[in-house]
């Protein structure tokens, strides 16, 4: 993220945190709800993870009531992050079975639709395929009119193959 970019995620974030509603931010700022709630949620991740915020898990999201119940707390954290030349560093690792299963666990509590998202997770893991060529597939795809797994690769967006793992006999 740019110094630029990350100054006007952290107004935002300010902002928000004070009370305003996202719309009402999203209009300040000339964007969209949508665009501004992701942006204030990269920013407030970045902050607990790069400096941490007091009564805050780095690990667990929080919701728009429990960031602004650690107002003070974000606020210090900002200070901090604006007084201090932050490095950050991609580290690359591969995801182990310990992480998916976290990941899922976060999913499944999180989600409005638990069951479903949970199983869009572990699709996208076990399969390698995007979120849009999970959503085009078709029954068909992967069972036969009897119910028989096809043992040929289905093809998706771009021509692209992309198998798909049979794990239950149903």
């Amino acid at each position: 993220m740019s110094s630029n970019s990350s100054a006007r995620g952290i107004e935002m974030l300010v902002r928000v945190l004070e009370g305003a509603p996202y719309s009402v931010v999203a209009k300040e700022f000339g964007m969209g709800h949508s665009a501004v709630e992701k942006r204030v949620k990269a920013v407030e991740r970045r902050l607990r993870h790069l400096i941490g915020v007091t009564g805050a898990d780095a690990e667990e999201p929080l919701n728009i009531h429990q960031m602004r119940a650690l107002r003070q707390e974000y606020l210090n954290a900002i200070d901090a992050f604006r007084n201090t030349q932050v490095v950050e560093k991609k580290i690359r690792r591969q995801i182990t079975d310990e992480d998916l299963a976290r990941a899922a666990e976060l999913t499944h509590r999180y989600s409005n639709c638990p069951t479903r998202d949970t199983a869009l997770l572990y699709t996208v893991f076990a399969t390698g395929a995007k979120p849009i060529e999970i959503a085009r597939l078709r029954v068909r795809d992967y069972l036969t009119a009897d119910d028989v797994p096809i043992e040929e690769e289905p093809r998706h967006v771009g021509g692209r193959v992309r198998g798909v793992v049979h794990v239950s006999q149903r």
